[in-house]
């Protein structure tokens, strides 16, 4: 593992680091959501829904569950942000966001809510990793042309 990516997974352990806080908000923001529509939404979260059906097609591609109204509620929140953040916004390492997010579906989920999460973003990690092999367009981050 790099330095950067181990010095990454310690800040983001921390319950007090401002990359989770804001994970954590934005998975109760999407909670909250599952149970009434988001009148105001904030705007990392507006962000976010702009690629719903996206992250939507995404998870169920990557579950056993088929549509996304089967998948548990928090680790559809969880999930919504982590896909985003691995698959369209693409700015922290991979790793690192499947490691928050195993850790916050720990934090809220069920028991199997964090081995969920991890072969959900698993699958998802592979698949466009297998995408870029086939394209050829594979740039060594790993994260680049998920969609």
């Amino acid at each position: 593992m790099s330095a950067d990516i181990a010095s990454a997974n310690q800040k983001v352990k921390s319950k007090n680091d401002k990359r989770h806080l804001k994970r954590k908000l934005l998975i109760e923001e999407f909670f909250s959501g599952t149970f009434r529509k988001l009148d105001n939404p904030s705007p990392e979260a507006k962000k976010i829904l702009k690629h719903k059906r996206i992250i939507d097609s995404l998870m169920v591609e990557a579950s056993d569950e088929g549509q996304t109204k089967r998948i548990n509620k928090v680790d559809k929140a969880v999930l919504t942000v982590a896909i985003w953040e691995l698959a369209i916004e693409k700015k922290t390492p991979p790793k690192v966001i499947i490691d928050e997010a195993v850790e916050l579906a720990k934090e809220f989920g069920s028991e199997s809510s964090p081995g969920f999460v991890n072969g959900v973003l698993g699958a998802i990690l592979s698949r466009g990793a297998s995408r870029e092999a086939r394209s050829g367009s594979a740039r060594g981050s790993g994260s680049a042309g998920m969609i």
